[in-house]
Parts: structure tokens; C-alpha cells; sequence
């Protein structure tokens, strides 16, 4: 018996194909900001079994590491069963479960995704870095130009005397 997995009916996100070089091909959801598998495509992507996958997740969640609540969903899904239009209801998990099965998986393509999480992980904890370095000498720039600046106007101001007061509004600055 042939089965067509179609993309999940009650959803408001996209299909998106995820096909990498030495990695399977796999159909994604995006919905709301992240991206949603199965546990048979989180089985594909790590080279597992689902049980494996499975038995993760519940200790994920047995741990407190994510709460089931936040990250898996039910979708409805139309699948083609030979000539029969069947509707079922399917947990998808999210980039975070997604991730932390990832974290726990021993398999070669469990490892790959690893170095390949932790060098991205590291280049923006690189970019984060460099980004702040950056702002931080600008805003030295910028206490340095004010600093200028207060000592151009103090400069070029007239000191105050007993007759000349500081001007506000709808003042002129001499006393009467």
C-alpha cells in the first residue's frame, strides 16, 4: 500500500524542501517562527530509529529540559492510502525538540548535525561579540565628542556674572 504524506491541512505555514549534501531529503514545515518534523523525519535527519527519537523526547520533557506544551503540535495531515483520502492528526515537534534530540542522538549523522550546530552557534556568539566590541568604541567615540563639544560651548560661551544670568525660556539673560 502506497502512501502520499501531503503537507498538514489546519496549518498556516509553508512546505519547504531541506535537501543538504549528504543529508536526506526532507520536507519541512515553517510555522510561526520555526520549523516543525516528525518523529520519523527527525529519525531521517539524525540516521536513528523513531523509538530512538521517542525515547529522547520523553526524557527531554522527563527532565524539564523543554515542556511537550511548548514544543510539539498536532497538525492535520491527508495522507493517500491507496485510493482513500485518510486525515489523521500527527506530533510534530519544534526547532528546540528538534534540536535537543539532535544534542542526544549517537550516530554519525547525530554528530555532523553537532559540529555543524556548535560551529554556527559559535559564529554568532563570534558575530554577537565583534558586534558589541564595535558599539562599545563608538560609544567611547561619541562620549568623546560630547566631551569636545561641552568644552567648545563652554568656550565660546560668556561666563555668567551677578548681572548675567542662564537664559531660559522667554528670558533674555540680564537682570533688571
Amino acid at each position: 500500500m502506497k502512501r502520499k504524506v501531503q503537507q498538514p491541512v489546519a496549518a498556516q505555514g509553508e512546505l519547504v524542501k531541506y535537501d543538504q549534501q549528504g543529508m536526506p531529503q526532507l520536507e519541512v514545515w515553517l510555522e510561526d517562527e520555526t520549523i516543525w518534523l516528525t518523529q520519523k523525519q527527525m529519525a531521517e535527519l539524525f540516521g536513528c530509529s523513531s523509538e530512538n527519537v521517542i525515547l529522547h523526547l520523553k526524557n527531554i520533557y522527563a527532565e524539564d529540559e523543554l515542556t511537550e506544551a511548548a514544543t510539539a503540535k498536532d497538525f492535520l495531515v491527508v495522507r493517500i492510502e491507496g485510493k482513500r483520502r485518510v486525515s489523521r492528526r500527527i506530533k510534530y515537534y519544534n526547532l528546540d525538540a528538534i534540536i535537543s534530540v539532535g544534542y542526544r542522538v549517537n550516530s554519525k549523522r547525530g554528530v555532523k548535525f553537532r559540529q555543524w550546530a556548535t560551529a554556527v552557534l559559535k559564529e554568532y556568539l563570534l558575530r554577537g561579540l565583534v558586534r558589541d566590541q564595535r558599539i562599545g568604541k563608538l560609544e567611547k567615540r561619541m562620549t568623546a565628542a560630547e566631551r569636545s563639544i561641552d568644552s567648545i560651548i563652554y568656550t565660546l560661551m560668556p561666563p555668567l556674572t551677578a548681572t548675567r544670568t542662564p537664559i531660559g525660556f522667554g528670558q533674555t539673560g540680564d537682570n533688571p
